[in-house]
């Protein structure tokens, strides 16, 4: 066995680790074929001698073995369905939400989409509403984080491509803000503002910087 390394290089084999374990599980399970046990022993060996780990080593074990095994970690890791109804009930402040940012309520519509949120973590379009408010609060980091939030649940997003651009563009990062208008416009090519926001973030990067347009739309 090779030293185990710092923190990071221990983090990473202790991963390594728990996948040969699955893989064992699986093997012992009597669920697969006979070729399939092969194959997934071919594989546990592989992944042993590229990462010098063996599962029956006693140190190997005592050093990268983990409580939880990946299917329990996964299962806590992953977000329950909301119900039907708690779906309309998000969707109700949602709707809400919008209403009070179109009458520059902005608190109030934070709230409403932070609420729609809570019942319903698995809506993208309820992070990038979220985000635009608070790119009026100007709480431009929180913003950045629910549209990266977004696009985990939806990455074809145009809106939450160009409000990420947005905050980017606004903190001074033109370079990623240009590959998330570039993003947005492929997504969403009839959209004028993306268009003219990218050509902005290209002008910034050159010697003419040019003034860029707030989107704000839900």
């Amino acid at each position: 066995m090779e030293s185990s390394g710092g923190p990071e290089e221990q983090g990473r084999k202790g991963v390594v680790f728990s996948i040969m374990r699955y893989l064992q599980d699986q093997i012992k399970s009597g669920q697969h074929s006979s070729d399939s046990v092969e194959s997934l022993e071919v594989a546990l060996d592989c992944i042993g001698q590229v990462y010098h780990l063996d599962l029956a080593s006693q140190e190997d074990t005592a050093t990268y073995s983990i409580e939880k095994s990946l299917e329990e970690i996964f299962s806590t890791a992953a977000p329950s369905v909301p119900s039907s109804s708690a779906k309309r009930q998000a969707e109700a402040f949602k709707t809400q939400g919008n209403v009070h940012i179109k009458n520059g309520e902005v608190d109030k519509a934070v709230e409403c989409y932070s609420k729609a949120i809570e019942l319903d973590p698995t809506n993208a379009t309820y992070f990038c509403n979220r985000a635009a408010g608070l790119i009026k609060q100007q709480k431009l980091d929180e913003a950045l984080e629910d549209c990266r939030k977004s696009l985990v649940l939806n990455p074809d997003y145009a809106r939450a491509h160009g409000r990420m651009g947005y905050v980017y563009s606004t903190q001074g990062q033109y370079a990623e803000a240009k590959k998330s208008f570039t993003e947005a416009t492929r997504l969403d090519p009839e959209n004028a503002s993306y268009k003219e926001n990218l050509t902005a973030v290209e002008q910034q990067l050159g010697p003419q910087p040019q003034v860029l347009h707030t989107i704000y739309s839900t």
